[in-house]
């Protein structure tokens, strides 16, 4: 992934609120229940 072309992207969504930065190191059961976490906790 080019992280400088995505700056801006990251830039337009963290000014939102919206931006969920999640720890992708560890084991995929791990990095999943994070991401489910982070879907969950936010309104439907």
């Amino acid at each position: 992934m080019n992280v400088a072309a995505m700056a801006p992207l990251i830039d337009f969504y963290r000014a939102r609120g919206v931006l969920a930065e999640i720890d992708g190191l560890g084991a995929i059961d791990d990095v999943f229940r994070r991401i489910r976490a982070d879907l969950e906790s936010w309104p439907a």
